[in-house]
């Protein structure tokens, strides 16, 4: 049992201040306390942002092998033969605009930060590129038309 009123089982009146403990040692108590509290609270914000980034980059590399799954799937594997192919000859198509709007949601997620660009360079470069140099003429085209009726619609 505690005597006196002191120590961690001591009484505590109304307002929650032990009994029998004079004022001026409760606040000096209160005020050794509160270093303590603000460096508990510092360390455990600083476990969250450490968490937080962690849980960003696994969700990058998650999302980024679904692109690559998606990419080397038989049904994309398809499209982007029939892309290269309408490419190749010159013509339209919606395999091309089906691959571009895949590389195209890529660049917007890594502009948005779900992505890391280093990761989708290692990944997609060679494939990005050699669409980039194919579709040169079809982006003119597409721009240009995009152009036209822009300034139909004002």
């Amino acid at each position: 049992p505690v005597q006196g009123g002191q120590g961690r089982g001591a009484r505590r009146d109304g307002l929650g201040r032990r009994s029998g403990v004079p004022a001026q040692a409760q606040r000096r108590d209160r005020a050794a306390s509160s270093p303590d509290a603000l460096v508990s609270a510092l360390v455990a914000v600083a476990a969250l942002w450490m968490q937080e980034r962690r849980a960003r980059k696994l969700l990058a590399i998650e999302l980024l092998f679904k692109f690559d799954d998606r990419f080397n799937s038989e049904a994309f594997q398809r499209t982007r033969v029939s892309a290269a192919k309408a490419l190749q000859r010159n013509e339209d198509s919606v395999a091309i605009d089906d691959v571009l709007d895949f590389f195209e949601t890529m660049g917007l997620l890594a502009q948005r930060g779900a992505l890391e660009p280093e990761m989708l360079w290692h990944t997609f470069f060679n494939w990005l590129d050699g669409y980039w140099h194919a579709a040169r003429e079809y982006f003119k085209e597409v721009t240009s038309v995009a152009s036209q009726q822009r300034y139909r619609l004002k």
